[in-house]
C-alpha cells in the first residue's frame, strides 16, 4: 500500500470518528437539556399529600427546591442552595417502582389521593438519583402539576405537592 492510499485512508477513518462523536454529543446534550415544565422554575410545597415523618413546613411563597434546566435538583430551603448530587432520568411510573414504595398507607394526609391515582394520572415522570443513596420521583401530571416524592431505602417518605414560583 503506497503514502497516498494510507493517507486517504486515514483521513476517512477520522472523518468517520468525527461524525460519530458528533452524533453522540446531539444526543447527550439532548438528553442533558431539560426545557420542559417542571425544569427551569424554583418551587414550593403547597400541599404535603404523604408523610411518614415530620411535616415540612408549607409556605407556599418561600422557594424549597430548584429544578435548574439541566436537570439538577437543589434544596433551596432555609436561605441555602445546596446542589443535590445525583443523576436524573426518565421514568415510567408502574406498581412496582411507585406504588409499592409507600409502605404506610395511614402516612396519606388526603382523601382520595394514593400512589394509584397519581400514577394513572402522570403524564411525565423522573428520578433523581442522589449519591448519599436517597431518591426524588418528579411528576408531571396531565393536568400540569408537579409532584415531588422523597425517598430512601427504596420506601417513599414524603410526598408534596410543588407550586412552581419563577424561572430558576
Amino acid at each position: 500500500m503506497n503514502q497516498k492510499t494510507k493517507a486517504w485512508i486515514i483521513a476517512a477513518c477520522c472523518a468517520v470518528v468525527i461524525f460519530l462523536l458528533s452524533c453522540a454529543g446531539k444526543l447527550i446534550w439532548k438528553e442533558a437539556n431539560f426545557s420542559e415544565m417542571p425544569f427551569g422554575y424554583r418551587c414550593s410545597i403547597s400541599s404535603v399529600f404523604y408523610a411518614t415523618g415530620d411535616l415540612p413546613t408549607v409556605s407556599p411563597e418561600n422557594a424549597v427546591f430548584a429544578l435548574s434546566d439541566a436537570g439538577r435538583l437543589y434544596d433551596i430551603s432555609e436561605g441555602k442552595s445546596k446542589r443535590l448530587t445525583g443523576s436524573v432520568t426518565a421514568l415510567n411510573l408502574s406498581e412496582e417502582n411507585f406504588d409499592c414504595r409507600f409502605a404506610d398507607q395511614d402516612a396519606w394526609r388526603v382523601n382520595g389521593l394514593n400512589a394509584k391515582s397519581a400514577r394513572e394520572n402522570n403524564a411525565k415522570a423522573w428520578k433523581y438519583t442522589a449519591l448519599d443513596g436517597s431518591f426524588y420521583y418528579l411528576l408531571l401530571q396531565n393536568n400540569g402539576d408537579v409532584f415531588l416524592c422523597v425517598g430512601e431505602n427504596k420506601a417513599i417518605e414524603l410526598f408534596v405537592w410543588l407550586q412552581p414560583l419563577e424561572k430558576y
